[in-house]
């Protein structure tokens, strides 16, 4: 999931994506009513990221919320 150099053996890092990502409260309209509740990346639910297979996706979450956070991955 998260490539921070190279491979074992000297071999470089797939080619990748960084995606920086964020946990914080996020506006929402609920039918013509506005709520408050917790997004990653400022939408709920999250942001779709795509990637090739074979290519590395490293993630930098930077936690706004009044809570430790996870991230659910999917894929």
């Amino acid at each position: 999931l998260v490539a921070l150099g190279g491979c074992a053996g000297g071999m470089p890092a797939p080619p990748g994506l960084t995606v920086p990502l964020g946990a914080g409260e996020v506006g929402i309209d609920l039918a013509g009513t506005r709520a408050t509740t917790w997004g990653y990346g400022g939408t709920v639910p999250g942001p779709e990221i795509r990637l090739r297979a074979g290519e590395t996706l490293r993630v930098p979450l930077t936690n706004a919320l009044p809570e430790p956070t996870t991230v659910h991955w999917h894929g």
